[in-house]
C-alpha cells in the first residue's frame, strides 16, 4: 500500500557526497513520485514503512567507520495533503495537486 510520507533531514557536516547519496536514496524509494519542496525536506510516494525508510536513510549516512556524522537528524512524518497547506513553487503546487487526486 502507498504512503506519502515528509522527510526533512539536517546534515551539518556532511560532504556533498553525502547529501547527494541521501537524495539519490529518497528519490528511488518515490515509487509513486515524489518532490522536494524545500531545501531539505523530500515528499515521497513509497510503498516503503517509516521503518524501511529510516534504515535506509541511516545505511546510506553511516560513514566507514559505522557512525553518523555529528549533527546528522532527520525526521520522517506520513502526512495527508488536504490537512496541509503551504507557500511553495508552481511545479510542488503541481504534484501536489496530482498526489491530492490519488487521495493523498
Amino acid at each position: 500500500m502507498n504512503m506519502l510520507c515528509l522527510i526533512s533531514y539536517d546534515l551539518e557536516s556532511a560532504t556533498g557526497e553525502e547529501y547527494t547519496a541521501l537524495r539519490d536514496y529518497l528519490k528511488s524509494i518515490g515509487t509513486g513520485g515524489w518532490d522536494a519542496p524545500l531545501k531539505s525536506t523530500f515528499m515521497v510516494i513509497t510503498t516503503k514503512s517509516k521503518d524501511e525508510i529510516h534504515d535506509g536513510i541511516k545505511k546510506v549516512l553511516t560513514n566507514k567507520e559505522g557512525t553518523l556524522r555529528a549533527g546528522t537528524k532527520w525526521m520522517i512524518t506520513p502526512i495527508r495533503l488536504a490537512d496541509s497547506t503551504g507557500f511553495l513553487s508552481i511545479s510542488t503546487v503541481e504534484w501536489w495537486g496530482k498526489a491530492s487526486e490519488l487521495g493523498f
